[in-house]
């Protein structure tokens, strides 16, 4: 101890009103073979030990970096690198230890019958400790870690590969991104496309049927004279209804009461929803397909838009706009294309609430569309065919 002390003395020497601190006296460079976390760990505590200032460990851990940590201070910005916290954190991204790495080491430990029973248990809580950081987070951030590691685990194996990627910081971030998720899968799937539930056509009495009447004593039907004889494949226009006035001999595409899905006209009202089915929107009565929500909590009138990507709202809705930084580009059936702002807004219905960005268009004739983008979309249109 007599010989260290000298030593110890001249790890801080003062000149005038400038302290500077000797750290070679107690590191040494990192190596390839030293645990990077370890390294960082020793670093602090010795750095509390001697009473280092803290705005002052970034600049004195620096010199002993070497390889891919000193490559994070050096790209780091220059008021960042000051910062050891931020240091820290770029470092072990650098090298791949996240919340999801540390959590896979304790997932993965096993006990091992050779070693210490008393160290392996020690070495566990180390683990546990570096995934939790009691000494950083709450105990409510501690539990909310450990409901995202379960419910992570429990994901499909390419959601999870994908959310992890993600590396979410929060619960509300994880549910967020296997909502965009669930919503992308099910427009690439086109068989999870479900259209309105409208009743069958009803046949008039003026288009003949196909009959069949029996020998006497036989079981084989035998065709009639009066029958109409005609291929199955073959289709005539007293085969086809039209949807929308239920008139034989001609389609709703062709359907002479029309209407136009989105006008385009400067002066006119602008209507930007369509069906992958018909070019017109639902006509049905009693409004079944509409829906009332509440946009950041203001009741407004929302039309379920199975044909829309995006999600729209009046702008009485939203009221006045602040600094808008994205817009939102809007092709309608003629191939014009417009822009309009893009804000994020909370949309509740139900008991539940999601936040996403919409565009805020001034002409709109319904007060909200909601488009396949919407978390909520399919859960509102089951509940329209449920009451249809």
């Amino acid at each position: 101890m007599q010989q260290l002390a000298p030593g110890r003395d001249q790890a801080v020497v003062t000149t005038g009103n400038h302290v500077s601190i000797r750290a070679s006296h107690f590191l040494q460079k990192l190596s390839a073979s030293d645990d990077v976390e370890a390294f960082l760990t020793t670093f602090e505590r010795t750095a509390e030990r001697e009473g280092w200032p803290q705005d002052q460990w970034a600049g004195l851990i620096a010199p002993f970096l070497t390889g891919d940590p000193q490559k994070a201070y050096f790209d780091l910005p220059l008021e960042d690198a000051k910062n050891y916290d931020r240091l820290k954190a770029e470092v072990l991204a650098r090298l791949g230890v996240t919340v999801a790495v540390r959590a896979q080491r304790v997932h993965c430990w096993k006990y091992c019958p050779d070693q210490p029973p008393r160290s392996q248990i020690h070495d566990l809580g180390q683990l546990v400790k570096k995934w939790l950081q009691p000494e950083t987070l709450t105990r409510e951030q501690m539990v909310e870690r450990v409901v995202m590691d379960h419910y992570l685990r429990s994901l499909p194996k390419d959601l999870q590969r994908w959310v992890s990627h993600g590396d979410p910081k929060t619960a509300a971030l994880v549910v967020e991104m296997v909502e965009r998720y669930t919503v992308v899968e099910d427009l690439l799937r086109p068989t999870s496309r479900r259209g309105p539930v409208l009743p069958p056509p009803v046949r008039p009495a003026s288009v003949p049927r196909r009959e069949a009447s029996l020998d006497p004593g036989t079981s084989t039907p035998k065709s009639s004279s009066s029958v109409l004889q005609r291929p199955v494949a073959t289709r005539t226009a007293g085969d086809i209804q039209c949807w929308r006035c239920r008139a034989w001999g001609h389609t709703r595409a062709q359907c002479p009461l029309q209407e136009e899905p989105m006008e385009c006209g400067s002066a006119r009202r602008v209507s930007f929803y369509t069906l992958t089915t018909c070019t017109t929107h639902l006509d049905l009565e009693g409004g079944q397909f509409e829906c009332t929500v509440w946009v950041n909590h203001r009741p407004a009138k929302a039309l379920l838009d199975s044909g829309s990507m995006v999600t729209l709202v009046h702008a009485r809705v939203v009221g006045r706009l602040g600094p808008v930084q994205r817009t939102l580009r809007v092709v309608c059936i003629h191939g014009d294309t417009r822009e309009y702002p893009l804000i994020p807004v909370t949309i509740s219905a139900r008991n539940t609430s999601v936040t996403q960005e919409v565009g805020v268009v001034s002409t709109l004739i319904h007060d909200v569309i909601v488009g396949r983008d919407c978390p909520l979309f399919a859960e509102l249109w089951c509940l329209a065919q449920t009451e249809l």
